[in-house]
């Protein structure tokens, strides 16, 4: 990875609740007209609500984080039946499956758009994790 030309590492975070803080300036701020979004708080803070209670990523210990994320989607296995003529409600799978499923669509689109410029890309698999985070300095949480 140190040694090749150009190397794109996709990192999928697996507790993602520690950046609602700043998902929430993300959407507040208009970076192409330097204006505030005209949202109100109420939206903004919905939209916090369902990424946590969606992605199960829930900056808790382990012995915490484990029986709340089932708790939820037991839930939301209950409610599913009941509402499904009303309201679509997504499937819940445990953090890690969340995170790693959202940035390998990131991945899938940034090779696509390499490839329409030209480049040639390559995915990979089957590499020491655990050594390039270690040679990286990669958060455990990644």
């Amino acid at each position: 990875v140190c040694d090749s030309d150009c190397t794109a590492i996709f990192l999928a975070d697996r507790e993602v609740v520690r950046t609602l803080g700043t998902y929430g300036r993300f959407l507040r701020h208009d970076n192409n007209n330097n204006q505030k979004w005209s949202g109100k708080k109420w939206q903004i803070r919905k939209i916090q609500s369902f990424i946590a209670l969606f992605s199960s990523g829930y900056p808790l210990p382990r012995f915490l984080a484990v029986p709340i994320s089932f708790v939820v989607r037991v839930c939301m296995g209950v409610l599913k039946p009941i509402l499904h003529r009303w309201v679509v409600l997504p499937t819940l799978s445990s953090a890690e499956t969340w995170a790693i499923k959202n940035t390998m669509l990131v991945a899938m689109t940034y090779i696509l758009a390499c490839t329409s410029r030209g480049l040639s890309t390559c995915p990979m698999e089957g590499f020491d994790a655990s050594g390039i985070k270690r040679v990286l300095k990669i958060p455990r949480r990644y």
